[in-house]
């Protein structure tokens, strides 16, 4: 679970956390640069902690592929973010790329215990926009390590005979 720590101050949710960055750093264009742009990269995060992370978890724990239904959906949520990225003219630096690619980072390092992570491969557009966030400075300070972060999930999910 994502969580901010802010001197005394924590909170958790990674929407909430991205709202209080933004406001708290007077981070202007953090959703993008008009309101249609803004709603739509507000919508994507919705979905992506909506129909994304509840597939990812359980694909987690068994090591396969969600269903078909699961699978359209989600390929449906990735053209919407591929849609979005148009729209933000490869711009990376935002909240968007906040909420999202530090899941991403997870789901890649992740990729021998789950293949889920080739579902956003199938989306070329968004996974090079992925790959290219990740490796921003303000993204990079975010991540725990990765060794550690393998065995956690690893500990927490991945199934024991």
């Amino acid at each position: 679970m994502p969580l901010l720590v802010d001197g005394d101050f924590r909170i958790y949710e990674s929407d909430i956390i991205c709202e209080y960055l933004a406001e708290r750093f007077e981070w202007q264009d953090a959703y993008g640069p008009d309101l249609q742009t803004r709603t739509l990269m507000k919508l994507a995060m919705k979905q992506w902690d909506q129909v994304v992370m509840p597939a990812f978890y359980p694909a987690l724990r068994e090591g396969i592929m969600p269903d078909d239904e699961t699978r359209e959906k989600i390929s449906l949520e990735f053209d919407h973010m591929s849609q979005v990225l148009v729209m933000l003219a490869g711009d990376a630096e935002n909240m968007l790329a906040m909420h999202i690619a530090p899941f991403w980072a997870r789901m890649d390092w992740l990729r021998e215990i789950t293949p889920f992570a080739t579902l956003i491969d199938a989306h070329e557009e968004l996974r090079y926009w992925l790959d290219r966030t990740v490796v921003l400075p303000a993204i990079q300070s975010t991540l725990p390590d990765e060794e550690a972060t393998i065995q956690t999930y690893r500990d927490r999910f991945v199934h024991k005979d």
